[in-house]
């Protein structure tokens, strides 16, 4: 720690004529940043757990990272920063770590060191993209210019992601790392590994850049995927408990075992089992996987043949299954099998890591399997799920990680943080220190510095039909069409079901000669793409568009609401959850159904207003926020109350807000 750095204070960086304000153009000193920021200074010093509702335009993601920064560099410690998907961590990386690495650098004589960590698919695999030339199978999909751009990357000794390279899918799955083939320290490239020289990187850094799939993943797979760290910030983390209980349950399917059972049917298998010296026990290994093939498949015939969905997508499974015995006997003989070939195996030659790499799928799939026909947890969530090409998956869920987030986080480490514009329902915090076991938290909540008062318009209307699909979807289609002839466009409307989604989508294309992009026709990426693409489009979103979307300005200048976010409580994962509450003594509506409503509504309403200059118009369609007593919850989340009934009570905001014509007398 240098001189400089003994001096440092949170005011300094943050006050108005401070470090921010000499190196961030057009800087405006917000009470709420410098009042999170100092919260997050004592927090990391004095360790524990802690919640941080921050608003909407309060600079949240600064408020966090210069104090961070500050404590692993005045201690030596180690953090992890991890956000929801893989694009704010690129955010993070491109845009917020350059400013602090350059204040720290000039102002304090520091030097901060960041590293961007990514699952293994990821990264580059030299040996893989040889053996692709080599062989001659390039995708068909592979241009000439990604094939020169993979090229340049091989001869590098450098860290190189899917990122840096941005060639096709299918080509970079073909060069991509696959953890079931490396041959790690044994493969001849390794100490030019992209993977490798990244993990040395991680290993240096100050702060780790992640998202919460990687960051639960590595508590799943032991904490042997990243090195070890103290600090834990969790951005956006209203998803945190979500997607902790997708990594910590699993799924299991027809392709599970694909990994283990891949050799035998490919032109490398008398190669791989030739690393076995006893010709008997390789013909028992080789033998012993082909039955375990046999009866996986027979496995999900067996299911197939249950005839358990009776026309729907998903099945709740309520007790042990009564087809897996076969399954699980040819799993143990396989590791048994494994286990007697150690002795004559050549555990120095490369091959040697696939046959380890299969022998831990077939563990780890007899782990899922016995849950499944052995041992019913009572505090997990099992269903089965059936895709497009009527393929059936079986999952597994914790109910609840409240014991998991204290034994492997708040217990193992210093600190651990949970930020978000939306943590708390009615301001209360409840629910997320329950969901995430953080009931001894310190907790701070900053409303936003946005005059929501004066830039967002609210629209209830009196009255709204809620039975009768065909009529909902055609007085929702209306209402859209005449909010987005208000605002001239720029409108999106968002969903709870894609059967919804469908039909307004129907009808609005009857009524509007606006460009509609629909999120059931287009992926996510591409509907945002081609409506950003399109001004005075009107975007029709479900799921991936209540968060995370960030269109700033006049990108979006009216929001509608079409139903309160409400989890379908038929969903699997909800019902055995709601069940496992009431088991307990809970109530499973209010304790869990209507809280988890409430963020996600008030992650809808911030797609809005996205800067301080930002104006747009909010309509709620579902009358049940004004009808049912619950309703007020939802009330309560909305920015003001100056709610209007008659969609005509806002020409003159529209006028106002988005039809300022130009000033001849000042061109």
């Amino acid at each position: 720690m240098t001189e400089l750095m003994k001096e440092i204070s949170i005011d300094d960086i943050f006050a108005e004529d401070g470090v921010l304000s000499a190196e961030v153009d057009g800087f405006e000193p917000r009470e709420q940043q410098l009042k999170l920021a100092r919260f997050m200074d004592d927090f990391f010093a004095e360790g524990g757990s802690a919640l941080a509702e921050a608003g909407t335009g309060t600079g949240k993601t600064l408020a966090y990272l210069i104090p961070l920064a500050k404590y692993c560099i005045e201690n030596g410690e180690r953090a992890a920063v991890s956000t929801e998907t893989k694009s704010l961590q690129l955010q993070l990386i491109d845009k917020e770590i350059p400013l602090i690495k350059k204040i720290f650098r000039d102002k304090f004589g520091a030097e901060l060191k960041v590293s961007l960590c990514l699952g293994s698919s990821n990264y580059l695999c030299k040996r893989r993209y040889a053996e692709m030339i080599n062989s001659g199978l390039v995708p068909l999909t592979a241009s000439e210019k990604d094939l020169q751009t993979i090229e340049s990357f091989a001869k590098k000794n450098r860290v190189t992601t899917m990122f840096d390279a941005d060639v096709s899918k299918d080509l970079w799955n073909s060069v991509c790392r696959k953890s079931e083939f490396c041959f790690a320290a044994k493969c001849s490239r390794f100490s030019s590994c992209a993977f490798t020289l990244a993990r040395e990187e991680w290993k240096e850094a100050h702060i780790l850049i992640m998202n919460h799939y990687l960051y639960f993943s590595n508590i799943a797979l032991g904490k042997n995927y990243l090195p070890k760290f103290e600090v834990s910030v969790l951005d956006e983390a209203h998803s945190a408990e979500q997607i902790a209980s997708e990594q910590l349950g699993f799924g299991f399917s027809v392709n599970t075992l694909s990994s283990a059972v891949y050799f035998m049917h490919s032109k490398e298998r008398k190669q791989v089992l030739g690393v076995i010296g006893d010709s008997a026990k390789r013909k028992n290994l080789e033998e012993s996987f082909n039955e375990l093939d046999v009866e996986n498949r027979k496995f999900f015939m067996s299911l197939a043949q249950k005839d358990m969905f009776a026309g729907r997508r998903t099945f709740s499974l309520k007790e042990n299954l009564d087809c897996g015995d076969d399954l699980i006997e040819a799993m143990t003989r396989v590791l048994k099998a494994f286990e007697e070939c150690k002795e004559s195996a050549n555990t120095e030659a490369q091959e040697y890591m696939i046959l380890t790499s299969a022998k831990n799928a077939v563990f780890e799939a007899k782990q899922s399997l016995m849950m499944l026909c052995v041992r019913f947890e009572n505090d997990w969530g099992y269903w089965a799920e059936l895709d497009d090409r009527k393929e059936i998956s079986l999952y597994g869920i914790p109910l609840d990680i409240s014991s998991y987030m204290r034994s492997e986080i708040y217990e193992a480490s210093h600190a651990a943080a949970f930020v978000s514009a939306t943590l708390s329902v009615n301001g209360d915090f409840s629910f997320i220190k329950h969901s995430l076991g953080a009931e001894d938290s310190s907790e701070i909540a900053l409303g936003s510095p946005f005059d929501y008062s004066s830039n967002m318009g609210i629209f209830i209307p009196e009255s709204f039909p809620q039975s009768g699909s065909r009529e909902i979807a055609e007085n929702t289609a209306k209402i859209i069409h005449e909010i987005a002839e208000l605002t001239d466009g720029n409108t999106m409307a968002l969903f709870t079901s894609y059967d919804s989604l469908n039909m307004v989508c129907e009808e609005l294309e009857e009524i509007t000669d606006r460009k509609v992009y629909s999120q059931a026709d287009l992926d996510a990426f591409r509907t945002a793409k081609y409506y950003i693409e399109n001004p005075g489009s009107i975007l029709l979103g479900t799921h991936s568009f209540w968060q995370g979307i960030d269109l700033k300005g006049d990108l979006l200048k009216s929001l509608v609401i079409t139903k309160l976010p409400f989890l379908p409580p038929e969903r699997p994962d909800v019902e055995a959850k709601s069940k496992y509450i009431e088991k307990c003594g809970g109530n499973s509506f209010s304790g869990y159904q209507l809280p988890a409503a409430v963020i996600k509504f008030k992650q809808g309403i911030g797609r809005l207003i996205r800067s301080s200059g930002d104006c747009g118009i909010l309509a709620l369609l579902d009358t049940r926020i004004v009808t049912k007593s619950y309703g007020r919850v939802f009330l309560s989340s909305l920015p003001h109350k100056k709610i209007k009934t008659k969609l005509s009570l806002f020409e003159n905001f529209a006028e106002r807000s988005f039809r300022k014509t130009d000033n001849i007398d000042e061109a």
